[in-house]
């Protein structure tokens, strides 16, 4: 039920003046579904009124003055006689003004989604995007300074760095025979896994992981499962997913992390157990060191890798008896 139902039948007389230059005279004024009609005595329609476009406005002597929206020239004035006209007029104005298409709320609503989705974008998409750029962006250079300062706060959590002279020889040609360069390794005194990959290329290894084996072989496939990993998780950007945005845009800005921000992910690597490697993959890389992997993977109890050994019937030595003594010794000179 509209508000119209409760006023059909009402009329009422008005002043109504058709411009600014004609005379007022008296109408008969009638409420329709959504307008005024306004008749002469006569019973002609004059004119018809909609209801949702009126102006109201008040003069001394009427008790209520309406014209068409945007046209004030043309008026009808009401009196004292008329104010359940008045309320009739208003209540129904009000109500047609309710039921008709609202744009500007759309609009707002629109308006509204689109800001959600833009926080949203910017709460989950930019922080991502900001790590990743960083990681993409940043230099050799300062992958290697991150990678060294990074160490200091992981010796701090697994032991002190093996550094005994004759034993560091031996582990300088182990790096290159493995990985290329003679400054790859390092070792850690009690570093609660097996091996780890920071910043930089530099792979840290426990040195229980070359005494607890007799072979060279098994701490060289450590060496060539973390290398395998750092190919495909980035050290830099997982270190700073650890740190997050906020992080990345202080290396970005100043080139350096805060402290508990190294800290912080050097506990986390320290904590980690790594995840496991492709067995193919790991194949291949030993193909590629001229090694066998069947001392790795027969300590590491591997059948996959056991059977994807490229070299089944053995291959040269990885280290020369003399330097695996010595680099056994490392930690202990």
């Amino acid at each position: 039920m509209t508000a119209i139902d409760s006023y059909q039948k009402l009329e009422v007389s008005g002043l109504w003046r058709a411009g600014a230059e004609a005379q007022r005279r008296e109408v008969i004024v009638a409420l329709g579904e959504a307008s005024l009609i306004l008749r002469d005595t006569s019973d002609r329609v004059l004119t018809h009124w909609s209801l949702a476009a009126l102006d109201k406005g008040y003069t001394d002597e009427a008790l209520a003055i309406y014209s068409p929206a945007g046209d004030p020239s043309e008026t009808l004035e009401f009196s004292d006689d008329a104010r359940e006209m008045i309320d009739a007029i208003d209540r129904i104005r009000a109500d047609v003004t309710a039921r008709k298409p609202n744009p500007g709320r759309l609009r707002r609503l629109i308006t509204t989604l689109i800001a959600l989705f833009l926080i949203c974008i910017s709460v989950i998409w930019l922080p991502q995007t900001i790590v990743q750029y960083t990681a993409r962006v940043l230099p050799d250079t300062q992958r290697m300074q991150l990678g060294a300062a990074l160490l200091v706060d992981v010796t701090a959590l697994a032991g002190p760095l093996c550094e005994d002279t004759t034993g560091r020889e031996a582990l300088q040609r182990f790096s290159k025979r493995l990985l290329g360069a003679p400054n790859k390794l390092v070792v850690l005194e009690s570093l609660d896994r097996d091996t780890a990959h920071l910043p930089g290329g530099l792979i840290a290894i426990g040195h229980g992981v070359l005494t607890a084996w007799d072979a060279p072989e098994v701490a060289a496939g450590f060496i060539l499962a973390e290398a395998e990993r750092a190919a495909n998780q980035d050290a830099t950007l997982n270190l700073l997913n650890d740190i997050g945005a906020l992080g990345a845009i202080r290396l970005l800005i100043g080139g350096t992390l805060r402290p508990e921000d190294r800290t912080s992910y050097a506990k986390t690597l320290v904590q980690t157990q790594p995840d496991a490697v492709d067995s193919a993959a790991l194949a291949m890389r030993f193909q590629a060191t001229d090694m066998s992997a069947r001392a790795y993977a027969l300590a590491t109890n591997q059948a996959e890798l056991l059977q994807d050994d490229p070299f089944p019937g053995g291959r040269k030595p990885v280290l020369s008896d003399s330097d695996w003594v010595r680099l056994q010794g490392l930690c202990n000179p």
